[in-house]
């Protein structure tokens, strides 16, 4: 049974931030030398003089376009080139995912409290980096694609990530005060 009720168009569910921050970090942090969900290799998008792998792109798609322009160069200085030929790989583990607070309507803020797992497999260490943030969230129009199944790959993933109608305006540093 679904229940349907007619809601503001700046209405978003709990859940639905919740996941949009979780999809966030996971496309941003979790890297190793492979297509997400595939077996082909991936050789990242270049940002500047570095690369990043096409997760990482694909998340800052996620952000205000000017935003996620930005956070793209300096996530490109924390990707070692390593990560490309699979010696090092790296997930994030989400330990806490608070509840959206309503700043105005359509916007909300989102406390993280996570870690960044960075494994070298060449020297067999690994190393934890604490990723604890603030992010702030605002409703954005839920577009769809005017090509539909006719769309190329890129577009439909585009428009995929893009499903929930939130963009990532603001991170910032977790401060549990």
């Amino acid at each position: 049974t679904y229940y349907v009720s007619e809601r503001d168009q700046r209405f978003r569910y709990p859940s639905v931030i919740q996941n949009f921050i979780k999809t966030w970090a996971e496309l941003t942090f979790n890297w190793d030398s492979k297509l997400p969900g595939t077996n082909e290799t991936d050789s990242g998008i270049k940002v500047n003089s570095k690369r990043v792998p096409t997760s990482t792109y694909f998340a800052s798609l996620l952000m205000e376009p000017e935003f996620g322009k930005a956070s793209l160069d300096k996530i490109a200085e924390l990707v070692p080139s390593t990560v490309f030929s699979g010696q090092v790989r790296s997930t994030i583990i989400i330990s806490f995912l608070s509840e959206p607070r309503e700043i105005r309507p359509g916007e909300w803020e989102v406390d993280m409290i996570a870690t960044r797992l960075i494994v070298d497999r060449s020297l067999g260490k690994d190393e934890r980096i604490p990723f604890n943030r603030t992010f702030r969230i605002k409703a954005v129009e839920i577009q769809t694609s005017p090509l539909g199944d006719q769309a190329s790959a890129f577009e439909q993933k585009v428009y995929e990530i893009r499903s929930a109608g939130l963009e990532i305006n603001k991170i910032t540093e977790f401060n549990p005060q």
